[in-house]
């Protein structure tokens, strides 16, 4: 499954992660556990494994396909395959409030 969206600037790439991003994704939240920690709500006992991005991805390519929610994740274009950050969208409501 390719990435359904990218957008970039001449430092960065935000993208909709595919499901072969799931190890970089990972590795950001491993990375990133102690500093992220402190603000996070409590998260399920496999979050910081393969299995759990894999299936979380497809959730959050699913979510965008069926316009509920936009998960972006950010890397340098310098070094592409190296998430540097995340950044959700969510709760889209339509129909009134379109």
């Amino acid at each position: 499954m390719p990435r359904s969206l990218e957008l970039s600037t001449s430092r960065l790439t935000l993208f909709i992660p595919a499901l072969e991003d799931a190890p970089a994704v990972l590795d950001y939240f491993n990375r990133n556990r102690e500093h992220l920690a402190p603000t996070d709500p409590p998260k399920p006992s496999d979050f910081h494994t393969l299995a759990f991005w894999e299936k979380r991805l497809i959730q959050h390519q699913e979510d965008f396909d069926r316009e509920l929610a936009m998960r972006f994740y950010f890397e340098r274009r310098a070094e592409p395959g190296q998430v540097i950050g995340a950044c959700s969208l969510t709760q889209f409501i339509r129909g009134p409030f379109q």
